[in-house]
């Protein structure tokens, strides 16, 4: 992780902050109710513990399975990665399959609602390091190498878009100063690039997507054109559908860090209907809700270290409820799409859990003792 985590400072320290207005949208500021705790009377909740390694490291959860890996170390600064599922309803343990000789895996996942799982890890083959884009396949119990390539650096997003379908942005440094940003969509055993961005040395003359999200069979970016930030959507051809650049972003993204005076830089970006979430490196959050050509400000979400607790399987139009978690008062909240309430999920030593991964009905998380639990929230 640490090292996905320096190339993504990398990539991100090339891009000039400075940005003019073009086609920028009004805005106004919208604070939704506050927080709504559950009733003073109800106890708090706990979890359920998983019979798994201490060892482990979480992946994805999808339907009934939680999927995890059981590392270990070779000499020369590869690892093993044994993957496994877990059934949440039976407590039955299933290896899948190891992938050999690994340098780095990709930090986010796509879990289709077929069983089926896509992910990118970055290997030494005889030698070479070499992406490899795999599908688990949790029927089969198999570990498939779909693709590979040299492409690097290895950060591969990965994201369901659909029951069927997901969605790879991959960049790719070809050569001095010169940088191309893949985005690749289908169904594992079909995949088509639908769109590249170029970027140069000279930001004047290249593009640059730092993030990708998905909803409703639609990818949203965000990007730097030029000298200019843009949130832009497409349909799965690649097709432009908008291009925005939203002045309550940019002034975000302008506030300068206050320890470093440098500007912020975007580490995330999640759409879910017609709401935006925005973290930073510095774990500081921005929540905007669209109204037609308005962005309205969410500022009782809008608060440092304030996050979506990630999920792996696609956020589809049906789920009503986001979890969110308070990394700096180690709380967790649902907010609800449609009614833009708040309610805190009491639960038991929340401030002892140090991941956790959701599936629009349970939770998963682990403790600082790295045991792992679940519950239907």
């Amino acid at each position: 992780m640490k090292k996905l985590i320096s190339f993504f400072i990398l990539f991100s320290l090339l891009v000039l902050t400075g940005c003019e207005d073009n086609e920028t949208l009004s805005h106004i500021n919208e604070s939704i109710p506050s927080v709504e705790k559950a009733t003073s009377e109800s106890s708090e909740m706990s979890g359920k513990k998983l019979n798994i390694d201490k060892e482990a490291q979480p992946v994805g959860i999808i339907g009934d399975y939680y999927i995890f890996t059981i590392d270990s170390d070779n000499y020369n600064d590869t690892a093993n990665h044994a993957y496994w599922k877990y059934s949440l309803t039976t407590g039955e343990k299933t290896e899948i399959g190891t992938i050999y000789n690994t340098t780095s895996a990709s930090a986010i996942n796509a879990f289709l609602k077929n069983g089926k799982g896509y992910f990118t890890t970055g290997v030494v083959k005889n030698d070479v390091p070499l992406n490899q884009h795999y599908e688990i396949d949790l029927h089969k119990n198999s570990l498939t190498v779909l693709s590979e390539d040299d492409f690097f650096p290895p950060l591969v997003d990965t994201i369901a878009i659909n029951d069927n379908q997901y969605v790879e942005l991959q960049p790719e440094i070809y050569g001095e100063g010169l940088y191309k940003y893949h985005i690749k969509v289908g169904n594992g055993s079909e995949m088509k690039e639908i769109l590249y961005k170029v970027r140069t040395s000279e930001p004047e003359f290249g593009e640059m997507i730092t993030c990708i999200s998905s909803f409703n069979n639609t990818l949203y970016t965000f990007e730097y054109q030029k000298y200019n930030r843009f949130i832009c959507s497409y349909d799965l051809t690649g097709k432009e559908l908008s291009k925005d650049s939203i002045d309550l972003v940019n002034d975000f993204l302008d506030i300068p860090d206050q320890y470093t005076g440098d500007p912020e830089i975007l580490w995330s970006m999640n759409v879910v209907r017609n709401y935006y979430f925005f973290s930073t490196m510095n774990r500081k959050t921005l929540v905007i809700k669209r109204d037609g050509r308005t962005f309205n400000k969410i500022d009782s979400l809008s608060v440092d270290y304030m996050s979506i607790v990630k999920q792996s399987n696609c956020i589809d139009t049906k789920q009503t409820r986001l979890l969110l978690c308070d990394g700096a008062n180690k709380k967790y909240y649902l907010f609800n799409i449609e009614t833009e309430k708040i309610e805190e999920v009491k639960l038991n030593n929340s401030e002892k859990i140090t991941y956790a991964i959701y599936d629009g009905v349970r939770m998963i998380y682990i403790d600082e003792n790295n045991e792992t639990y679940f519950i239907d929230i």
